[in-house]
């Protein structure tokens, strides 16, 4: 029988099998997880809580990722708060699984947020769990509650605990969903995010999303100043419209330039022809260490080939 097709008394069982401890039990745990998931409602979402805020209180009791200790390192740590540690990783894969379920069961703005502030205590399955919540459809959580999740972990201000989450791979997520709904939450990070990384990262995405038009806000970005001009440049130049050519000429007249900055004007001044020989050149010569702009010359033969200007 399919899981969401469960009746609602099935709960007290799966609440009962979540709580088992042993390495034994752990495939049935997060079949019941799941589960609960499936099912939805109140009467799971509470259970899933209850669980979530067991294991999160029991995880910051053993340290992992607190301050002093990153990444989890356990150096320095005596036998038992190693073991308690070690306790603390097995933890991260059946809360990655509960907070999704949670989300299934009560797909709305509070849960959303509630996530959010937990999602430090996950290390790396923090990543997982926001590729999981993308793949979720749409009739279990709906467009509007993920996008607004992403957007949030993005426009939070530096200082804030969830701006220990990599920014990057959240605006990856929304770049890799697409469409006008994700560009629209990824143009409002670039444009009003306190983060600079979250803005970066945002203008990383508009320039690969699919199924939006970045140009104008990035463009509108360049004037404000707000990114980098190589993050701004690299964008506009994957983009590949020759409308990108006068912002990226007025980023080349300022002054204080980083030599990334550079490396990347000369890689998209270059994909548009301008000053073909001489931005392809300073491209060039950066190889091999710095090679990633070099994929913004591998289609110099095209409309806007190295005829100069």
């Amino acid at each position: 029988m399919p899981l969401a097709e469960l009746e609602e008394e099935a709960i007290d069982d799966l609440a009962w099998a979540i709580t088992f401890e042993s390495e034994q039990d752990r495939q049935r745990k997060d079949i019941a997880i799941e589960a609960l998931g499936e099912i939805g409602g109140g009467k799971a979402a509470k259970v899933l809580r209850e669980y979530i805020y067991n294991i999160s209180s029991k995880l910051k009791d053993s340290g992992m990722g607190m301050p002093g200790m990153p990444g989890g390192g356990m150096g320095g740590l005596s036998d038992s708060k190693r073991k308690q540690h070690r306790w603390a990783r097995k933890q991260s894969y059946p809360l990655r699984l509960a907070l999704l379920a949670l989300f299934k069961a009560e797909p709305n703005h509070k849960t959303a947020g509630e996530i959010i502030s937990l999602l430090p205590n996950l290390e790396f399955h923090q990543v997982h769990l926001l590729y999981d919540i993308s793949k979720v459809s749409r009739d279990k959580i709906p467009i509007d509650i993920k996008i607004r999740f992403y957007k949030e972990i993005l426009m939070a201000p530096p200082g804030e605990r969830r701006t220990r989450l990599n920014v990057y791979k959240t605006a990856k997520v929304l770049e890799e969903m697409g469409g006008k709904e994700a560009g629209n939450a990824l143009s409002e990070v670039l444009l009003k995010s306190e983060n600079s990384k979250a803005r970066n990262a945002a203008a990383i995405a508009l320039g690969r999303i699919k199924g939006y038009d970045a140009l104008s806000i990035l463009i509108k970005a360049s004037q404000e100043k707000k990114a980098s001009v190589a993050t701004l440049a690299e964008a506009m130049g994957r983009i590949n419209d020759i409308k990108a050519l006068p912002a990226l000429e007025a980023m080349e007249g300022k002054g204080n330039l980083s030599e990334m900055d550079r490396l990347w004007l000369a890689a998209a001044l270059a994909r548009f022809g301008k000053d073909y020989e001489e931005n392809a050149t300073i491209v060039r010569d950066a190889l091999p260490t710095s090679y990633e702009p070099m994929i913004l010359l591998n289609d110099v033969n095209n409309q806007y080939s190295h005829q100069g200007n």
